[in-house]
């Protein structure tokens, strides 16, 4: 509760930012805008450093639509699109949770505090750490695995462990971390330079890793500007010449 009692206070908001994006040994400086209305839709518009529209996203709590501009593609569907490019399964709440530093469950629509109690607590010398899975059921897993046995527990995607580090003074979230074991890949989100955002702290900067076994991609965030609005349009037009990705 200390944690969700720090959340910015929100309904609609307007997030602007730079930063740069690597993959395929590829970095590109990138800035954009964040338009989104609390738990409803997330706008994102992204765009190269000299101003150059890149690519557009518009998420609702069951849909995703996407529109490359660089080669003027576009998708309209679910958030399989989104698992099969990131290889992890976020929902909605999942990315508007890692957007504006909020705890979540992964691959669940909402956040349950009495499952998050479960989660175990352990401490370093700066955070607070939880953690989905005991430290040992690692012993367990790694054990079985090495005489070739299924382990007892098993999530859809293989073998989940999420973490958050929490800040102690400020009950901050200042890592997420999500490790799919079985099938080596790893997501994180990393939080610094907390601000006052009226009442409440918000992270100036954010990294996002993804590590997969083939790729490897990087982003760092600065949010530049953070503004609350009484209400914003959320308005997406897709070229009419504009391939569709089946």
């Amino acid at each position: 509760k200390k944690i969700t009692k720090n959340y910015i206070n929100y309904n609609y908001l307007t997030v602007k930012f730079s930063g740069k994006a690597q993959w395929d040994n590829t970095s590109k400086s990138i800035r954009g805008i964040i338009k989104t209305k609390r738990d409803s839709v997330i706008l994102i518009s992204i765009y190269h450093s000299s101003g150059i529209p890149v690519a557009k996203t518009l998420l609702t709590k069951d849909s995703v639509i996407f529109l490359n501009r660089l080669n003027n593609t576009y998708y309209i569907g679910n958030y399989n699109f989104l698992e099969e490019y990131l290889n992890f399964s976020l929902t909605f709440n999942n990315i508007q949770a890692i957007l504006f530093n909020e705890i979540f469950l992964y691959n669940d629509t909402i956040v349950h505090l009495k499952e998050l109690k479960d989660f175990k607590r352990y401490s370093d010398s700066t955070c607070y750490i939880l953690q989905s899975v005991k430290k040992r059921a690692f012993k367990k897993y790694y054990k079985k695995q090495n005489k070739n046995k299924r382990p007892k527990r098993k999530w859809r995607t293989g073998f989940i462990v999420q973490d958050f580090n929490i800040l102690p003074d400020t009950f901050k979230i200042k890592k997420i971390s999500i490790k799919d074991i079985s099938n080596h890949l790893t997501f994180s989100a990393e939080y610094d330079n907390f601000m006052p955002f009226y009442d409440k702290l918000f992270p100036q900067n954010m990294k996002i890793d993804i590590l997969t076994p083939k790729d490897t991609i990087i982003t760092t965030l600065k949010f530049k500007k953070v503004t609350k609005n009484d209400f914003l349009n959320f308005s997406f037009k897709i070229p009419s010449k504009a391939s569709k990705i089946e």
